[in-house]
C-alpha cells in the first residue's frame, strides 16, 4: 500500500502543495498584508483605547441608562395604558354597525353618478379659475 501509485500521487500533490505555501508565505503580497492587518490591528487599539472613544461609550451606556429608565417609569407604562385603551376604543367604533352604515352611505354618495359629475365639474372650474389667476398675474408683469 505503501508503494501504491495514488499513494505516490497523494505524496507528490501534498509536496506540491507545501511548496505553492511555503511560496505564498515568502511572498513580498503576503508580508505586505500581514504588515497592512498588523497596522490597521495597532490603529483599532488606539482607537479603542483613545479618551474620544472611551467618553462615546459611556456616553451610549449613559443615554441607553436613561433610556430604560423612561421605559420602566409609570408615566411611560400610564402613557402605554392609555394608548391601548384608544387603541381599543378606535378599533371597537370602527367594527360598530353605525360606522359601517357610515361608510356605506359614504361609499354610496361618492361612488354616485351625481357626485362623479359634480365633482368633474368642480375640477374643471378649479382649473378654469388657475388659468385665470395665471392670466391675471402675468398681465400685470
Amino acid at each position: 500500500m505503501i508503494a501504491s501509485p495514488e499513494w505516490k500521487k497523494q505524496m507528490e500533490n501534498i509536496q506540491i502543495q507545501s511548496a505553492n505555501l511555503v511560496k505564498q508565505f515568502n511572498s513580498e503580497d503576503w508580508k505586505n498584508q500581514q504588515i497592512a492587518i498588523q497596522k490597521n490591528a495597532e490603529e483599532m487599539e488606539k482607537r479603542f483605547n483613545s479618551p474620544e472613544w472611551k467618553k462615546q461609550q459611556e456616553k451610549m451606556i449613559k443615554t441607553a441608562q436613561n433610556i430604560q429608565v423612561h421605559f420602566n417609569s409609570p408615566e411611560w407604562k400610564k402613557q402605554q395604558e392609555k394608548m391601548i385603551k384608544t387603541a381599543h376604543s378606535i378599533q371597537i367604533q370602527l367594527n360598530s354597525l353605525e360606522w359601517k352604515k357610515k361608510m356605506e352611505d359614504l361609499n354610496a354618495v361618492y361612488g354616485s353618478p351625481e357626485y362623479k359629475e359634480l365633482q368633474s365639474k368642480f375640477n374643471k372650474d378649479v382649473e378654469q379659475l388657475r388659468k385665470k389667476k395665471e392670466e391675471e398675474a402675468a398681465a400685470k408683469n
